[in-house]
């Protein structure tokens, strides 16, 4: 059975009607008419959260570089991920967090970019300065769904990347996608910014909660230098 097709099944068993119906909805209305909200997150906030220590036997670990691409997609291949995203998103100098079930078992994943990232929703690309970085296609794995993972996922990147000397974080999140965005306010994120695009009229607009956010995009794609 093909991964893509059994995570699916998966995902059925473990979500309710109401959950499905809104992800069914986004892919229904992706083509003609989309509105998406840019979360800011202030790292140097990210001491005053509660930590939560993960279970027994769950760990989380970072990647970045090209000399862990191998065992990156090695792990990503259970989620039914290509390979070559994997290969492509590392050679970038893109940062993998896992979170792993007995250094075996994959739980959940989160990428973060540094520079800036092409949002496929959209059609454009969301340019980032030197001390910003964005979190994208955070993952969790069926069966480890419900459990507060995101929550514990979020708070040790967040630590790694203001130990690096960056300043926030963005994420992006369609409208109509309920959940998360209610995570996203759980971990301490707001909103900044209103994306409305449309894939057939190929247009967007940005439109600013406040004059100091500085979000815009770009039509061009961002330029991939390994690093």
């Amino acid at each position: 059975m093909p991964h893509k097709f059994k995570r699916h099944l998966e995902i059925l068993a473990a979500e309710d009607w109401r959950i499905l119906l809104e992800s069914a909805m986004r892919k229904l209305t992706h083509p003609l008419f989309n509105v998406h909200y840019v979360f800011e997150f202030e790292l140097a906030s990210v001491h005053q959260l509660p930590a939560k220590e993960f279970p027994a036997g769950i760990a989380l670990r970072l990647f970045r570089g090209e000399g862990d691409i191998g065992y990156v997609a090695g792990k990503l291949s259970a989620a039914g991920v290509p390979a070559t995203l994997v290969e492509e998103s590392m050679r970038r100098g893109d940062l993998a967090a896992l979170i792993l079930a007995n250094d075996e078992e994959l739980v959940a994943s989160s990428w973060t970019a540094f520079g800036g990232i092409w949002l496929p929703e959209v059609g454009a690309t969301l340019p980032l300065r030197a001390d910003e970085a964005v979190r994208f296609d955070s993952m969790m794995m069926p069966r480890w769904r419900g459990k507060g993972f995101n929550y514990v996922l979020s708070i040790p990147i967040s630590r790694y990347l203001y130990e690096q000397g960056y300043r926030r974080t963005f994420s992006w999140v369609n409208a109509l996608n309920r959940r998360s965005i209610k995570t996203q306010l759980r971990q301490g994120k707001r909103r900044v910014a209103i994306i409305i695009s449309s894939a057939v009229l190929g247009i967007f607009r940005v439109r600013n909660v406040s004059p100091e956010a500085g979000i815009t995009l770009e039509r061009r794609k961002p330029v991939a230098v390994p690093r």
